[in-house]
């Protein structure tokens, strides 16, 4: 099992009441627990902390060529408060509602929870991202997962716009984070009706996930870390974004707002023949698209980076 995990997220899983156990793409076949929980996010990739890069793909990742891997996630996790992330606004904390405590477990890259009828699993340092999974064990488990989400201390005041949801500070009214769009998967790679909605400071995803292939992953996860903020693009964007007849640019505009660049209405000053260039070079490589923004460099256009796939 790997033990790297750095992603900002939540995932959902799902196993069919049908069977006792799963068998997972990666050949693990177990009956549920921590071990479970971890092989179902496993088996998507999503586990990986980062990994050593030859000198090819260092400029994909907006690195300097004598970097050997990304920067690593830097969240912090706790029994008590969940996962904490640090930026330079302020801290935001998120935890799961009404599971009670978590436990660490591999080797302390994760905080497991349990409930009547699923889990949870944060992820910080040493994973692949800041990020909440619920795994959900069968097919009669909810639609609705939610999270409590606090902004420098005090309750955060969440705010849903284009898919996506700010977190602010309650005293100043300062974005401290922002939440990815969410999305989610079905063990077949085929992607699941999935939506935010937003109460006070209690975020909750919504996953459609009946008549899924189980296990089912869904995951909301924070854009920035302490060093930059990064929006993600699907496959199917990054598809799109390859092709000088799809090319989706208000897509990318929207991500240049959200990355808080002052170049956002005109591509983040990037061309869209470099994007498209980028985006070809990047697909290639089986990855996908990411925007990317270091906190002191706002007022340069954001970096075009390899991410992992999620979905």
């Amino acid at each position: 099992m790997r033990r790297n995990l750095s992603v900002l997220a939540v995932v959902a899983v799902m196993v069919s009441a049908l069977t006792p156990s799963v068998a997972f793409a990666n050949g693990t076949d177990t009956n549920g627990g921590s071990d479970f929980d971890l092989a179902a996010v496993d088996a998507l990739g999503l586990l990986d902390g980062p990994q050593a890069l030859p000198p090819s793909a260092r400029e994909q990742n907006g690195l300097p060529p004598t970097a050997d891997a990304p920067p690593a996630p830097t969240g912090e996790l706790s029994p008590d408060s969940g996962l904490t992330v640090s930026v330079p606004s302020g801290t935001v904390a998120l935890s799961p509602s009404d599971v009670g405590s978590g436990e660490l477990v591999a080797d302390g890259d994760a905080l497991h929870y349990t409930a009547d009828d699923y889990s949870v699993l944060l992820t910080g340092e040493g994973s692949a991202a800041n990020a909440g999974y619920i795994v959900i064990n069968d097919a009669a488990a909810p639609t609705s997962y939610s999270f409590d989400m606090t902004a420098n201390g005090a309750p955060a005041v969440l705010v849903e716009t284009d898919g996506l949801v700010r977190i602010e500070d309650r005293a100043t009214g300062e974005v401290v984070n922002t939440l990815s769009r969410p999305w989610a998967v079905d063990a077949e790679g085929s992607s699941i009706t999935t939506w935010y909605s937003v109460e006070g400071s209690v975020l909750t995803q919504h996953v459609d996930h009946q008549g899924a292939t189980y296990p089912v992953v869904a995951d909301p996860r924070l854009m920035c870390d302490a060093l930059f903020c990064t929006f993600e693009y699907t496959r199917a964007e990054t598809k799109s974004m390859a092709s000088t007849s799809t090319f989706p640019s208000a897509l990318l505009t929207a991500a240049c707002t959200a990355l808080g660049t002052p170049l956002a209405g005109v591509l983040c000053g990037l061309s869209g023949a470099y994007v498209i260039s980028k985006a070809n070079e990047i697909r290639n490589s089986g990855k996908c698209v990411g925007l990317r923004r270091f906190h002191y460099t706002t007022a340069v256009p954001p970096l075009i980076v390899a991410v992992n796939c999620y979905a």
